[in-house]
C-alpha cells in the first residue's frame, strides 16, 4: 500500500496549494474549489463560522467542515488556531483533517465519548462501504479535563488510514503521574493497511489500539482487506504511570485480527502496565527498532494465541513486576503465556527486568534467539540461541542447540544459576561458550534438573563432570 500512502500526499499536498488560491489564501475566505471540476472539495470551520480563539465553542462549526467534506470525499483544514471542542466529531463518510503545527482541537467537557469519532454506521460487506483513505495530519488534540473512557480518534472500518504528526494531550507528558486527561489515543477498529507516523500520544489507559478483521471476516461476509500497515517514525506513547488502579493499561495495544502489522522506526511505548500489549489471533507481527517499557510489569506481552509467526528485530524491553498488585507480578522485559504457538525469531535487542526474566517465552514453536541481550532468558520449548550476551539461560523443555554466548555475572556474584536444563530437557548442544566468570567453578554454575540432556562442549566452555 506504499503507492496508495505516496499518491494521498501528493494529490494532498497539490489540492491544498491549489485551495489556498482559489479560497484566497485559506483561513475560509473565498470559496473552497468544486468537486465537480476534480478538485478535491476543501472545507474550513472558519467557513461555517469558527472563531478559533480556544473560547468559543466552535463544535458546531468543525462538525459542519467534516460533515461537507465527508459527503463531497474532501478535506477539512484546520487553520493555525485552537478550536474549543464540547462534544464528539463525527463522520459516516471517508475525509481527512489537515492542520498546521498549532492547529489544536481543545476538548474543555468531561465524558466517556471519543473526540473524533469515524464509523460508517455499518458493517461493510464490501472494501467500498468501509471509510477509505482518510488522512489525519499535523494537529494536536487536547482535553483539559480528565476523560474516563473514549479516543481522542476512534476510527472504525477503515482501509488505508493515514495519521501522522498529530500530538494527543502532550502538554501533559513533562508531567506523566496524574496530569494526563486523554483516556485513550488513537483506535483504528477493524482496519486494514493503516499507517501511523510521527505521532506523540499521552493517555491514561491506551496510547494506541489497533484490530484487524481477522480471517477475512468480520460477521458475516465482510472481505478481508490484507497487510495491515504499521505504526512508525517515532511514534511515542507515554502515560498511564500515576495511574495505579487502571490495570492492563498500555501503550499500544494490538487486539486481534491483524494479518500483517508492523512496529518500526525508533517508536516508544511506556506505560503503567505494558508498554506493548498483543492480543488473540493475529497472523504475523514485526516489533523492531523500537522500544517497550513498563512501570510495573512487562515490556511486551503476549497471549498465548496472540500470533501465529512473530519477528523481533532490535526490539527493547523493560520490565518492572510490583508483587504488591496481583497482576503486576510478571516482570518480564517480553513475556509469553503458556501455549504460545508462534514461530519466532529474535534478532538484537536487549530485554531488561526487576522482577522476572528478561525475556521468558511460553512453549512455543520454532525459536531462533541471535544475538539478544537480556538479564535473563527462560526458553520453554526447543530453540537455537546464538550470541546470547546475558546473567542465565533456563532451558524447560524440548532440545536446545546454545552457540557463541556469554552466560555470565560480575566476578564475586554467585547468586544465579548460569546454565539450567530442567527435567523436560532432552538434548542440549553448547559450541564456544563463555559460562562462567574468573573466581567461579563451573560446576557450580550448570544445573540439571532430574533428566539427563546430552551435552557437549565445545570451544572455550569447560565442564567435564557430566552426569
Amino acid at each position: 500500500m506504499k503507492w496508495l500512502s505516496s499518491f494521498y500526499a501528493l494529490l494532498l499536498s497539490v489540492t491544498l496549494a491549489g485551495a489556498a488560491i482559489n479560497n484566497g489564501g485559506g483561513g475560509g475566505g473565498g470559496s473552497p474549489p468544486d468537486a465537480s471540476n476534480g478538485l478535491i472539495m476543501v472545507e474550513t470551520p472558519e467557513k461555517h463560522g469558527a472563531a478559533g480563539d480556544g473560547t468559543t465553542d466552535d463544535t458546531t462549526a468543525v462538525q459542519a467542515a467534516i460533515t461537507a467534506a465527508g459527503n463531497a470525499g474532501g478535506i477539512v483544514s484546520l487553520g493555525p488556531h485552537t478550536y474549543k471542542i464540547t462534544s464528539t466529531l463525527t463522520s459516516t463518510k471517508a475525509c481527512s483533517i489537515i492542520g498546521t503545527a498549532s492547529s489544536t482541537l481543545k476538548m474543555t467537557d468531561a465524558g466517556t465519548a471519543d473526540i473524533i469519532s469515524f464509523d460508517p454506521g455499518l458493517t461493510p460487506t464490501t472494501l467500498a462501504q468501509g471509510l477509505v483513505g482518510c488522512v489525519f495530519r499535523e494537529f494536536t488534540i487536547l482535553s483539559t479535563v480528565a476523560r474516563t473512557s473514549g479516543y481522542a480518534i476512534h476510527i472504525k472500518y477503515s482501509h488505508a488510514t493515514t495519521i501522522e504528526n498529530v500530538a494527543i494531550d502532550t502538554a501533559a507528558q513533562s508531567d506523566v503521574n496524574g496530569a494526563v486527561k486523554m483516556w485513550g489515543g488513537i483506535f483504528l477498529e477493524l482496519q486494514s493497511a493503516c499507517k501511523i507516523s510521527h505521532c506523540e500520544i499521552a493517555s491514561n489507559k491506551f496510547g494506541i489500539s489497533v484490530t484487524g478483521t481477522g480471517d477475512g471476516l468480520v460477521g458475516s461476509g465482510v472481505p478481508y482487506f490484507g497487510y495491515d500497515g504499521m505504526i512508525t517514525g517515532n511514534t511515542d506513547c507515554w502515560g498511564g504511570r500515576g495511574n495505579g488502579t487502571i490495570q492492563n493499561s498500555c501503550g499500544l495495544y494490538i487486539g486481534g485480527g491483524c494479518g500483517g502489522l508492523r512496529v518500526d522506526g525508533n517508536c516508544n511505548f511506556s506505560f503503567y502496565d505494558f508498554g506493548v500489549y498483543v492480543d488473540h489471533s493475529n497472523r504475523e507481527l514485526w516489533l523492531t527498532h523500537s522500544y517497550a517499557d513498563t512501570n510495573t510489569n512487562c515490556g511486551t506481552y503476549i497471549t498465548s494465541d496472540g500470533c501465529s509467526i512473530l519477528h523481533l528485530d532490535d526490539w527493547w524491553g523493560c520490565g518492572n513486576g510490583n508483587p504488591a498488585v496481583m497482576w503486576e507480578i510478571i516482570g518480564a522485559g517480553l513475556f509469553t503465556e503458556d501455549g504460545f504457538g508462534a514461530t519466532v525469531v529474535m534478532t538484537g535487542g536487549e530485554y531488561d527486568r526487576n522482577n522476572g526474566a528478561g525475556v521468558d517465552l511460553g512453549s512455543v514453536g520454532l525459536t531462533t534467539l541471535s544475538g539478544v541481550t537480556a538479564d535473563s532468558i527462560i526458553l520453554e520449548n526447543s530453540a537455537t540461541v546464538t550470541g546470547y550476551v546475558g546473567k542465565s539461560l533456563e532451558m524447560v523443555q524440548g532440545s536446545f542447540a546454545v552457540s557463541g554466548c556469554q552466560i555470565r555475572t560480575a566476578t564475586g556474584d554467585i547468586s544465579a544459576v548460569y546454565l539450567k536444563a530442567d527435567s523436560g530437557v532432552s538434548a542440549v548442544t553448547i559450541v564456544g561458550c563463555d559460562i562462567s566468570p574468573p573466581d567461579v567453578d563451573l560446576g557450580s554454575r550448570l544445573m540439571i534438573d532430574g533428566g539427563i540432556p546430552i551435552i557437549r562442549e565445545v570451544g572455550n566452555l569447560n565442564y567435564s563432570d557430566v552426569p
